[in-house]
């Protein structure tokens, strides 16, 4: 009786499995269709590994990464998760490639763009795991657990330039790269062309279309595209031009007397003007201002001697003009003092010159008895009729230089 039930239930088992395919049995392995997939992640300089790419933005490093992943289902959607956050979501293309991008940034304080950067950067150690998704399925994983760290070119500082238009001022940037690689300089400007690289050193040669202050940012590229730049003004100014001076016609002064002479000038570029006499008569010179140039006084003595005068106008950049004239001294002849002793007359005044000096006493020309003369002494040689003295009064001429003066004596004065 039993083994008639048992049979029953057997029969009745194998008729329920037959009967509905969907049914697996617990022994039975199911057949799961499994799709091969590749997660390949893309350096942008040697195509393997992830990318590490810096770009520098006020205080902010943003590194960049690429992601390609390979043998999915040709144009349909999906979705890149990196250690659990969403990044990115794209469409794959006909051959079921599809590329990801990935960025991520820091704002630390050790990135003061006054400060060198570091050379090390360790931006972002590891990352854990990498996920494709299809719609909420996932398709493909990855582990990344090696460091990603890469070295940074230091920041580095260019001067300002002030470079007068026509002239050409060489700069060298003083940068060098941390791994020792060579580096190309490239240059921008908010204006003008005037900015040429020879190695490691810019060539700043501005026109006049150029004048006023230009913003240029120089940027260092290693051969593995990791680069820093630096921010600099050049400042361009027009060509400085030499001031204009007057012509100064010759002058004529009299010993003890004061003469002024204007010296006008002018800047065609608008600076201010200094002056100076660089050569002139000894003791004869004073430079002053006036509106328009400057003035020139002289007040000669006795002793001094004319001469060629040079005045100069001087401009703020240092350029010069220059005028010259001749100054002659016109000598005044002063008698002081007559003294008779035997034979001889002493005159004492002043202005009498050192030589070709005219006497004449009660109108006859006596210059061939002169036996002694200084500017301020004569000595007259002659007994009282050859010397032509009276015992009234006499008469004494003295002229020299032009000019002359008279004194008038007594023997009678005289021991």
């Amino acid at each position: 009786m039993l083994r008639a039930i048992f049979a029953s239930i057997i029969a009745l088992m194998m008729l329920l499995v037959v009967g509905n395919s969907n049914i697996t049995l617990a022994n039975e392995k199911p057949k799961v269709q499994k799709r091969i997939t590749t997660l390949k992640p893309v350096d942008s300089q040697n195509s393997s590994g992830i990318a590490k790419t810096f770009v520098k933005t006020g205080k902010k490093l943003i590194q960049r990464f690429q992601v390609i992943a390979t043998d999915l289902e040709p144009n349909t959607e999906y979705r890149l998760v990196v250690d659990s956050m969403d990044i990115d979501t794209k469409q794959s293309d006909s051959n079921g490639v599809i590329e990801f991008s990935y960025s991520s940034q820091t704002n630390k304080s050790e990135l003061d763009e006054i400060q060198p950067l570091p050379k090390q950067i360790n931006f972002v150690k590891t990352i854990k795991n990498i996920s494709v998704y299809q719609e909420n399925n996932i398709v493909l994983t990855g582990s990344f657990p090696s460091s990603i760290d890469d070295e940074i070119q230091p920041n580095f500082v260019v001067p300002d330039v002030t470079v007068e238009t026509g002239k050409t001022v060489r700069v060298n940037v003083n940068v060098t790269d941390p791994q020792g690689q060579p580096l190309t300089l490239t240059i921008k400007c908010d204006r003008g062309n005037f900015v040429s690289i020879m190695g490691l050193t810019l060539v700043v040669s501005p026109q006049a279309s150029d004048v006023g202050q230009s913003v240029c940012t120089v940027t260092a590229t290693n051969s593995s595209n990791l680069f820093s730049s630096a921010s600099f003004i050049i400042f361009v100014t027009a060509t400085n031009r030499a001031p204009m001076i007057a012509t100064i016609p010759d002058q004529r002064v009299r010993v003890a007397d004061t003469l002024r002479v204007t010296v006008r000038a002018s800047d065609p570029d608008g600076d201010a003007l200094r002056f100076s006499v660089p050569t002139a008569p000894l003791s004869l010179v004073n430079v002053g201002n006036d509106v328009n140039g400057a003035i020139l006084t002289f007040s000669p003595r006795s002793i001094d001697q004319g001469g060629r005068v040079t005045v100069r106008a001087i401009d703020s950049g240092g350029l010069i003009s220059e005028s010259s004239f001749n100054l002659t001294i016109d000598r005044t002849v002063i008698i002081n003092s007559v003294v008779r002793e035997k034979n001889l007359l002493f005159v004492v005044g002043q202005g009498f010159g050192s030589s070709g000096v005219r006497v004449m006493i009660n109108g006859q020309d006596l210059s061939n008895r002169v036996i002694g003369q200084t500017d301020s002494t004569l000595t007259i040689k002659g007994a009282r009729k050859k010397a032509n003295l009276k015992a009234s009064q006499n008469t004494l001429v003295v002229s020299a230089n032009g000019t002359s003066a008279t004194f008038i004596f007594s023997l009678r004065d005289f021991n």
